[in-house]
């Protein structure tokens, strides 16, 4: 049976509470398994985080760009493939999907459903 202060948790997990877990640790080791669940998290939902991207000036053949966008595609293929592995294998271990969201008091399973819809 469930204690009634679970009863008024939301069910899901607003970007401001994302927020303040950043701001109020600076405890070294929650801030490796906050930077380790982000980072799988955008490599398995494709959302990158777009800052100062410093385009080349020199122009390119089209085949070069094409080349290098196929390489692109496959390593953002397997990034997606191993984060999504990390993220729905319920393996154990200290660097695990759920004990690092155990650490960081976040519900592995409502994190799981929310990648899953985003899939």
């Amino acid at each position: 049976m469930e204690d009634g202060a679970s009863l008024f948790r939301p069910d899901y997990f607003r970007p401001s509470q994302w927020r303040d877990l950043h701001r109020r640790s600076d405890d070294p080791i929650r801030n490796l398994l906050r930077a380790v669940l982000e980072i799988s998290l955008r490599d398995a939902t494709g959302v990158r985080r777009v800052r100062g991207i410093r385009r080349r000036t020199r122009s390119c053949s089209a085949a070069v760009l094409v080349r290098a966008e196929a390489k692109r595609s496959r390593q953002v293929t397997a990034l997606r493939r191993d984060a999504l592995a990390w993220i729905f294998c319920d393996g154990g271990g200290v660097f695990s999907f759920r004990s690092v969201c155990e650490t960081l008091e976040i519900s592995a399973d409502k994190l799981r459903e929310c990648v899953n819809a985003k899939r």
